[in-house]
């Protein structure tokens, strides 16, 4: 457009419509006078096109790379150039067999580097890159690279004529570290394919610019390999390098037959049922199953599932020395008894079962585990759980397995066992309970669960009514109550002693320190605590 002095006008003949450069266009086309730029200064005309076009530009950009532009420019004749060529692109693995028929020369050109690293078998290497020596170069490039500096390597061509030979129609195949392309268009899912907006003038890569110049160099049989090496490797081609290193088999090592996993595999292909607390409740009041606790005798005694019976798989260690579990808190000695296997275990089972006929036998624990890898929403969807991969190990599980092994029939397993059982508020027993029964119960904090509202309410015991009832006063209600205390609908807080009132010191009463201004003093005498007012 022409505008006020001083600006430029850029004169275009109708190739500018056909092409991007000059050499855009038929034969007919290539033959008209250049591109020229004018000023109406009134200056020396000059060649234009492209190239004066990105002169008009940058003078009114200053701050635009021109090397970025240049660079770009080039990609485009490049890109023209090969498409004119008809560039052929080949699979890695067409490539790989074309290689190995001696029909082509597979032709890396990434850096010596890179290369030597890994690369495709039979494969030769000339670099496109190489890296810059002595104080050649961008001088800022070179202080952000440092010795990784690179420039493009000036003798590629004619060190690919003494590489490849004389024969100049020999089939190369030019592979780099992406591959690049030069198609701009997609093909979708249907087979149908659609221009790229992005991909105008392909993609550029190391092994598209340097198929560029062997073409240019007189070669006529050039193709390039699609995806580059990545797509040799992900295609399991072989290659060399000094990253490889020589596969070996890993050992396989026998599976431990005690390892949980193992057991599980075992307890699965047996088909054991887990049961829920409330299925083994009915099983167990209609007859038709037993309950067997293989907790410790130490546990069995403190409290049980009602109508149990114990069959230890574990028992403590028989020593002159009372042993203890480590790993207690802060790493010390925990409360729990050292334990062993029970070899006697499978007897003790027999004999605790010798009465119970075709009736199901529901082993359980104070954990009990589970045998199910799944997990139910609140929405009622399952899900499988990784962290169930292998169900969840317990003593009742370890205990089913050595039955399973022994070749006992109708075992079935309480999922969650004595835990999930108290949560379902099923009766328990044990000599906790029963050392606080009658006027012993007398004091203790309890918190009842009222099965109608659904909620836990804390209270004391103020006195035994005897046949299992006591008076309770709760926290939430004005007037005691009488109720017979289901244990497994109880917990036993802590029980509170008779608590002595604190009365006021006499005024002359003695005092060993004298206490901060305005604070009273609690000091001791005769076994009662007194406050001391030192102001009053």
């Amino acid at each position: 457009s022409e505008e006020e002095q001083g600006t430029v006008k850029v004169v275009a003949d109708q190739a500018a419509a056909e092409g991007d450069c000059d050499c855009c266009g038929d034969e007919e086309q290539k033959e008209r006078p250049l591109r020229t730029t004018t000023t109406n200064k009134g200056e020396e005309e000059k060649p234009g096109g492209l190239r004066a076009l990105l002169d008009n530009v940058l003078s009114f950009a200053p701050g635009l790379s021109k090397e970025n532009i240049e660079a770009f420019t080039d990609w485009r004749v490049a890109h023209k150039n090969l498409t004119d060529f008809g560039l052929e692109s080949v699979t890695a693995e067409a490539a790989a067999k074309m290689v190995d028929e001696g029909k082509a020369i597979l032709l890396d050109v990434r850096m010596s580097s890179a290369y030597d690293k890994e690369h495709p078998e039979s494969s030769v290497n000339l670099p496109y890159f190489s890296k810059v020596k002595g104080s050649k170069g961008n001088t800022a490039k070179r202080l952000f690279l440092g010795p990784n500096t690179t420039e493009k390597n000036p003798n590629f061509v004619s060190d690919a004529s003494a590489l490849i030979g004389s024969d100049k129609a020999k089939t190369v195949i030019v592979c780099c570290s992406t591959g690049g392309t030069i198609k701009n268009t997609i093909t979708k899912r249907d087979g149908s394919t659609l221009e790229d907006s992005q991909k105008a003038f392909g993609r550029e890569s190391l092994s598209l610019r340097a198929a560029d110049e062997l073409i240019a160099a007189g070669y006529t049989n050039i193709k390039h390999m699609e995806g580059g090496f990545p797509l040799w490797t992900s295609s399991g081609l072989p290659t060399l390098g000094t990253n490889m290193v020589e596969y070996k088999e890993p050992e396989v090592k026998e599976a431990d037959p005690n390892a949980w996993p193992s057991v599980y595999e075992r307890l699965a292909k047996a088909g054991i049922a887990s049961l829920d607390a409330a299925d083994a409740f009915k099983m167990v009041k209609e007859g038709k199953a037993i309950i067997v606790d293989v907790d410790s005798k130490k546990k069995f005694e403190e409290d049980h599932i009602e109508n149990s019976v114990s069959a230890p798989f574990r028992k403590a260690v028989e020593t002159d020395v009372k042993l203890r579990v480590k790993g207690g808190l802060s790493g010390g000695i925990s409360s729990e008894e050292a334990t062993e296997l029970n070899p006697d275990f499978v007897k003790m089972y027999k004999e605790a079962v010798q009465g119970a006929g075709e009736k199901t036998v529901i082993l359980t624990c104070s954990r009990g585990g589970t045998m199910r890898t799944e997990v139910v929403s609140k929405r009622g969807k399952v899900f499988k759980d990784p962290q169930l991969k292998n169900g969840r190990e317990s003593v009742s599980l370890r205990a089913m397995a050595a039955l399973v092994d022994a070749g006992c029939k109708n075992l079935a397993h309480l999922n969650g066992g004595n835990d999930s059982w108290k949560e379902a508020k099923l009766p328990v027993i044990g000599s906790f309970f029963q050392k606080i029964q009658g006027e012993d119960a007398v004091g203790w904090r309890i918190a009842t669960y009222f099965e109608e509202e659904g909620v836990w309410l804390k209270g004391k015991v103020t006195a035994s009514k005897g046949d299992g009832k006591y008076a309770v006063k709760y926290d939430t209600k004005e007037a005691e109550e009488d109720l017979n205390l289901d244990m497994n609908k109880t917990r036993w807080l802590n029980k509170q002693g008779e608590t002595k009132k604190l009365e006021p010191l006499p005024a002359d009463a003695p005092y060993i320190q004298r206490p901060r201004p305005g604070r009273p003093k609690m000091v001791r005498k005769n076994n009662q605590k007194r406050v001391f007012f030192p102001y009053f």
